[in-house]
């Protein structure tokens, strides 16, 4: 199994041996647990370097991994989960259905602004006097919605679930 070997083959996590048999539960509560683990032991074995060829904090300082342990886990971990999640078909049918509501819900705003805006975002809208300024005021209010406040909008405008368009989003 691909995920045993990849705990087998690490250095830097102790304990792990019923890490694969957790993320690989149907326990949500489990998979969580393991996951927020694995995020707190790359958090907590990180250090700020500073880069003194920079003058911008925001390019001066950044972070990096204690030590190559902690790089190569991180780095073979991004791989797995790459290859084995995001990579698979079902992910990305997934991935390809938002994309096309967010075109959907994009071109819906495009067409009616005044209607679909919320008033303070129609108002930064209407002051834009290039059409490009305008498409930019509707992909910025877009890319600040969650995923579920982007169903239940695609929802309410589009069908599909005739309670929704009553719902509050």
């Amino acid at each position: 199994d691909e995920l045993v070997n990849f705990f087998e083959n690490q250095n830097f996590i102790q304990n792990w041996s019923n890490y694969p048999t957790l993320l690989l539960s149907d326990d949500l509560k489990a998979r969580k647990k393991v996951i927020g683990t694995l995020v707190h032991e790359a958090i907590i074995h990180t250090c700020i370097e500073e880069n003194s060829n920079f003058n911008e904090p925001i390019f001066r300082y950044f972070v990096k991994f204690e030590n190559e342990a902690v790089e190569t886990f991180i780095k073979n971990l991004k791989l797995l989960v790459s290859n084995n999640l995001i990579k698979t078909q079902h992910v990305k049918s997934i991935i390809h259905g938002g994309k096309v509501l967010i075109m959907q819900l994009f071109d819906a705003i495009d067409v009616n602004p005044e209607m679909l805006l919320p008033t303070e975002v129609f108002q930064k809208y209407s002051r834009q006097t290039q059409e490009a300024d305008q498409k930019r005021v509707i992909a910025d209010y877009i890319s600040g919605m969650t995923d579920n406040y982007l169903y239940k909008m695609h929802q309410r405008i589009f069908g599909g679930n005739t309670q929704s368009t009553f719902d509050t989003i």
